[in-house]
């Protein structure tokens, strides 16, 4: 849980959205280890575990040395959303994992590959998902269609400049260098083939 040591709470949720991590998988962060037997203890022995933590932090951020009225509240609240999001019909257990709900729908005959497009063509998250840091709730902000991702491919212009990946494509460098082109486009490095994108 190194990754998270350094983030206590988020700004809109406080504790919340840290302490559904930590409790899916039994790392108790009032003392910085994972929780012995875990997968045994029941929902109300996890449930103490992670309040604690919960007004731990309410009362720290509060200055305060016991709970008020307002930080009881803070705390059931907070554990309830946590307990709903992590437990359903089938998973009874806060215990185990995160249950992963699809938001962005590409057909199953459609290959995407991440890093292409974040590494190779350093496009940033917001580019295609919106802007996910202001979403309370994840939504589909583009279309991903067929449609939507060729004019992308078509309108993109790829960044030569530090990336080792498009040496290959000398030719382009080249052109550029003599003022033979401006710019280089996905659909000139064959981002338009049907087999880039479909099995």
């Amino acid at each position: 849980m190194n990754c998270h040591k350094a983030i206590e709470k988020g700004s809109v949720y406080g504790t919340q959205e840290l302490t559904k991590i930590f409790a899916s998988i039994g790392y108790d962060p009032s003392t910085d280890k994972y929780v012995e037997n875990y997968g045994k203890l029941s929902n109300d022995e996890i449930k103490a575990i992670y309040t604690k933590w919960i007004a731990d932090n309410y009362m720290k951020d509060k200055e305060l040395t016991a709970l008020d009225r307002k930080g009881e509240r803070t705390v059931e609240e907070q554990w309830t959303e946590i307990s709903s999001s992590l437990t359903n019909d089938l998973k009874e257990s806060v215990s185990g994992p995160i249950e992963w709900t699809r938001i962005h729908m590409l057909p199953d005959h459609v290959y995407f590959n991440h890093s292409q497009h974040v590494t190779v063509g350093k496009l940033q998250c917001q580019q295609c998902h919106g802007k996910v840091q202001e979403m309370d709730l994840m939504y589909q902000y583009a279309p991903l269609s067929m449609g939507w991702c060729i004019n992308c491919h078509r309108q993109t212009e790829v960044q030569f400049a530090g990336n080792d990946y498009y040496k290959t494509y000398q030719q382009y460098h080249d052109a550029i260098a003599k003022g033979q082109r401006t710019k280089v486009t996905v659909e000139d490095i064959g981002g338009l083939e049907c087999q880039k994108c479909h099995y």
